[in-house]
């Protein structure tokens, strides 16, 4: 092999591993999609919640599409005390008072076509873990997608 496409394919990989190695890329130039109030799914009649999605912003290329990446940040009160919730950020138990908060990076999906590019809606659960294994749906709320020409 030459010393041109060796060259040529070392600086394409060190593009390649500077774009897919981090998972927190998008951390410092991301846009703000705001907070939603979290409904109640019933089980937990007085339980209440929010979720901030924060530094949205283009991550990677997978195979066949675009992702994006943000922080997505949850607050929950008046939870079942001591028991374990699952969110797309990540796990929290609900403190002696019934609340929890947790944050974490997440993916959405960017799906594009000729002429338009679109983020899917990103939904945001709380699930209650069951001793016998199961999840209970607790609340649940949803980041309307974005769509440009």
């Amino acid at each position: 092999m030459s010393l041109m496409k060796r060259l040529g394919l070392g600086a394409l990989l060190a593009v390649c591993v500077t774009l897919f190695a981090s998972t927190s890329a998008w951390a410092a130039s991301g846009e703000d999609w705001g907070t939603i109030e979290l409904a109640n799914m019933g089980d937990e009649p007085f339980a209440s919640g929010v979720a901030s999605l924060t530094n949205v912003d283009w991550v990677r290329v997978a195979k066949d599409a675009f992702l994006y990446g943000g922080r997505l940040s949850v607050t929950c009160h008046n939870l079942t005390p001591g028991a374990t919730y699952w969110t797309p950020a990540g796990t929290f138990i609900a403190n002696r008072k019934g609340s929890g908060k947790v944050s974490g990076d997440v993916w959405l999906e960017l799906n594009y076509g000729w002429s338009w590019v679109s983020v899917s809606p990103f939904v945001v659960d709380i699930v209650r873990s069951n001793p016998d294994g199961s999840g209970t749906p607790v609340l649940t709320g949803t980041f309307p997608g974005q769509f440009w020409y």
